[in-house]
């Protein structure tokens, strides 16, 4: 990622945004959420899509660099784990051969979350 979204910073890593400096404020005891991750696989030749429910973001690296002529922006990682669901214990969903055209075509407009 080049730059994480303020949104993303506050509702799934759990920082906070001070309301009188609008400064973002990143605590040690803060709890991540759990989110999915939805993909497919660029050059897969069914375009098979995956869903991964149960998934854990940690905190983002910092790194910097010396300023050069370049002016693509630095990029940074986000590790994550990818862990069975509470309850029916789904690590991963994807879409396959017989899957119907409304659930592949919908893939990405809410989580599939199964039968």
């Amino acid at each position: 990622f080049a730059k994480l979204t303020e949104a993303f910073r506050t509702e799934v890593l759990g920082e906070t945004l001070d309301p009188t400096s609008k400064v973002l404020i990143e605590k040690a005891d803060a709890k991540p959420k759990k989110i999915a991750c939805m993909f497919e696989f660029d050059g897969d030749a069914k375009a098979t899509r995956h869903v991964l429910p149960y998934v854990s973001v940690s905190r983002p690296g910092h790194s910097g660099a010396t300023k050069t002529e370049s002016v693509e922006p630095g990029t940074g990682e986000l590790s994550f784990v990818a862990s069975p669901r509470p309850g029916d214990y789904v690590i991963k969903l994807s879409t396959g051969s017989t899957t119907s055209e409304e659930v592949y075509n919908s893939w990405f407009t809410s989580v599939y979350e199964g039968a």
